[in-house]
């Protein structure tokens, strides 16, 4: 029989990184509580927190409505769709919090109709810092079974049912197109060979790719390569 201690010892650990700009301590205290959590205060790029591949921002309700006014909330939604992995914007605060914001409940729905279906983004609501933390680390814990329920081959590499590992590891010798990226692209194509005839406009409007990604994908595609080795730029 296991005992108790066993089974903690086995519990996979979220490695948490809280941003320098957060300082919230009820949340992090709350983090630290869950006893399966490292916690490291880093300089975060994008995001407040980064629970081993999840990217979480956070955002009360008070800073919520100035983002939407001067439009910084959708900037911040264009650097979140460009990271490779799950991300998940958490709105924290009571409808109190709404009411003294005053502004109209339709311009905020509006701003999450936007993150949900133009970036892409989901979008959980949280009442308190303790909640958002519950949120975080549940999503963390799910993710995380997700990933370790994936089989491997007798290489040791792991192997998604119903993907193709060959193709995967193909796509993601194009420079900046990691895992994520790759499975999104194969999802929406289904082999390598209908990407590779897939115009830019098609590759850019898959979320997570844009103008960016898919010039790499073309340009790498359509590299001319000379005899001896050489590569055409």
């Amino acid at each position: 029989m296991e005992t108790n201690n066993q089974i903690k010892e086995e519990k996979s650990v979220i490695e948490v990184k809280v941003s320098q700009r957060e300082t919230c301590k009820r949340l992090v205290d709350k983090l630290l509580e869950a006893g399966d959590t490292q916690i490291n205060r880093e300089q975060l790029v994008i995001g407040d927190y980064r629970l081993n591949e999840l990217v979480v921002m956070r955002i009360t309700l008070p800073k919520l409505v100035s983002s939407i006014k001067n439009r910084r909330l959708f900037l911040q939604a264009g650097k979140l769709q460009n990271v490779d992995g799950p991300t998940v914007i958490i709105i924290e605060g009571t409808v109190r919090d709404l009411q003294r914001s005053k502004i109209k409940r339709g311009s905020i729905q509006g701003a999450l109709i936007t993150l949900m279906l133009h970036f892409n983004i989901p979008v959980l609501r949280s009442i308190s810092p303790e909640e958002s933390a519950f949120l975080m680390l549940t999503a963390a814990r799910q993710l995380d079974r997700k990933r370790t329920s994936v089989k491997r081959n007798d290489n040791g590499r792991f192997r998604l049912k119903g993907a193709d590992v060959s193709q995967l590891n193909l796509l993601q010798g194009i420079p900046g197109i990691g895992p994520h990226r790759a499975k999104k692209l194969l999802k929406r194509f289904g082999s390598l060979y209908n990407l590779f005839q897939a115009s830019p406009d098609d590759l850019s409007e898959i979320p997570g790719i844009g103008d960016k990604y898919s010039d790499r994908i073309i340009s790498t595609i359509h590299k001319e390569v000379y005899p001896g080795n050489g590569v055409k730029q």
